[in-house]
């Protein structure tokens, strides 16, 4: 754990890094955001842990994470199914089924909560999960529709989603177990995020450099090729 620990953030830095070299921010804006700010909140208890390794702390960082990875949501969505209008209303629909659950779960848990841990816990648990199914139907969608999407949209999906169910098994594990496994779940949560993070960086670092189109018709049906020079 003393290593996997300042790993994360360290190759979050370095993701970040190739981001911004290779110009792929453009590509999605949300994502380097995300990045950066989960590579600074975990490296902030492991320099000051005194001062950041608490509950709340904790609690504003994972509803950060939540905010920020609804909007990395909501992004691909709107570049990857703009122009598809039969594929866009499902995903709206998706989008609002999505929320209305995750909303429904979280007013069960102000009810059943005990305590304001076990609330916290159980809503980040549903927060986690149903961010997770909106990845998964966007993935499904994509390969049900054979959209044509950049390949850093691709893999930003299929490393999100297999991280996001781990996560929300961690939690879980907290919830029905409390502090007693918390070393536990947090290499396995840490270990998760560390080959997701190495996964990315190593596709963002090979992935061939890609340019505007002149044709408008590769424009409209890719409208993030509209971000490029």
């Amino acid at each position: 754990m003393d290593i996997v620990q300042p790993a994360g953030p360290l190759v979050g830095a370095t993701l970040v890094v190739v981001l911004a070299r290779r110009r792929l921010y453009r590509l999605c804006y949300v994502f380097p955001i995300y990045v950066a700010t989960v590579s600074l909140a975990e490296l902030l208890p492991i320099l000051w842990p005194r001062t950041f390794l608490n509950w709340t702390f904790w609690l504003t960082k994972e509803s950060a994470y939540v905010l920020i990875k609804l909007a990395l949501a909501l992004e691909l969505a709107g570049l990857i199914f703009g122009p598809f209008p039969a594929a866009w209303a499902a995903v709206r629909r998706l989008t609002i089924a999505t929320v209305l659950i995750m909303a429904a779960a979280a007013g069960a848990s102000v009810v059943a909560a005990p305590d304001l841990y076990a609330l916290a816990q159980t809503m980040h648990t549903s927060l986690a999960t149903g961010t997770a199914l909106l990845l998964v139907a966007i993935l499904t969608l994509v390969l049900w529709y054979n959209l044509p999407v950049h390949a850093l949209h691709q893999a930003i999906l299929r490393g999100l989603v297999p991280y996001l169910l781990v996560f929300a098994v961690v939690l879980q594990l907290l919830i029905s177990y409390g502090w007693s496994v918390r070393q536990s779940v947090s290499i396995l949560n840490a270990c998760s995020y560390l080959a997701v993070l190495l996964y990315w960086t190593q596709r963002a670092r090979t992935l061939p450099i890609t340019t505007r189109s002149d044709s408008w018709i590769v424009q409209r049906l890719q409208p993030w090729r509209n971000r490029l020079d």
